[in-house]
């Protein structure tokens, strides 16, 4: 599986002068990772509890969430997007939309204060946070002084609430 021409070849290349071994085959982007996953249709590719999803509706949520923040939102490019959430498949939906808008996620620990997300949030200059309502409970008193320009709720009656 690992000879030249095998999917799982590895071969060796120099990275800042530090000779390192990694994958010939390798996709060059988490987009081409998350591309090719469509590839599997409707398979399941999430499940939560009694829910499921296949790859098909993951990829239909992951598509209408990046439209969402780039049209409404108006993320760009190497923006900012922390997710600050449970093991919720909407953490996996949100990553993926913000790799696919070329913006950076940035995961959040879900165990965290209000305080120390808003330090995470502070830190990356994340500019959208997409929060559980949990999460939501703990950040919302201290989002002043962060970048944060909209919040998106996931699993609450609060919906999308925006600060700023």
């Amino acid at each position: 599986m690992t000879e030249t021409d095998e999917l799982f070849a590895i071969e060796e290349i120099d990275v800042r002068g530090v000779p390192t071994k990694v994958f010939r085959h390798a996709p060059a982007s988490l987009r081409q990772i998350w591309d090719a996953s469509g590839a599997h249709g409707d398979a399941t590719y999430l499940v939560y509890g009694e829910e499921r999803l296949t790859f098909d509706e993951a990829h239909a949520r992951v598509r209408a969430l990046a439209h969402r923040l780039r049209t409404e939102h108006g993320v760009q490019q190497g923006d900012r997007i922390a997710i600050a959430t449970r093991n919720y498949p909407e953490w996996v939906i949100a990553f993926w939309a913000a790799v696919g808008t070329g913006a950076v996620a940035v995961p959040l620990n879900a165990w965290w204060t209000g305080p120390e997300l808003a330090y995470g949030l502070a830190d990356s200059g994340a500019v959208v946070l997409v929060a559980d309502d949990e999460r939501l409970e703990r950040i919302g008193p201290h989002l002043e002084g962060t970048a944060v320009r909209v919040t998106i709720g996931v699993r609450t009656d609060r919906g999308e609430v925006s600060w700023g």
